[in-house]
């Protein structure tokens, strides 16, 4: 069973979600958006089963930075794909994928009836 969590290092959402799985003893892979970036098969994967909503932080610095033009645009799925393909700390963190499952956000009673 092979578990990748995706996220930033420094995101407190992330660093509650790695202190639950830690805590416990569950292992997982952990890729960063800055270093790496978003892979294509996962940004596929998150338009199609999330709506634009549910998937961008508006919480976040980076789209606070954007645009007001940007911020239109990222209604648009194609547009917010680019986006975020440019912009990966856009995403909502941590994503979390287990067997195929993905989850958006840390809740720890979702991660719970994962795991």
């Amino acid at each position: 069973m092979a578990i990748i969590m995706y996220g930033i290092s420094n995101c407190d959402s992330v660093k509650k979600a790695c202190f639950w799985l830690d805590t416990h003893h569950i292992t997982y892979c952990f890729h960063d958006f800055k270093k790496e970036g978003v892979p294509e098969t996962l940004l596929n994967t998150l338009l199609t089963q999330f709506s634009i909503g549910r998937l961008l932080n508006f919480r976040s610095t980076t789209w606070r930075q954007l645009t007001d033009k940007q911020k239109a645009a990222a209604t648009n799925e194609s547009e917010a794909r680019a986006l975020i393909a440019e912009k990966p700390l856009l995403i909502k963190r941590p994503v979390l994928i287990k067997d195929g499952y993905v989850t958006v956000g840390f809740n720890p009673d979702i991660y719970a009836s994962q795991f």
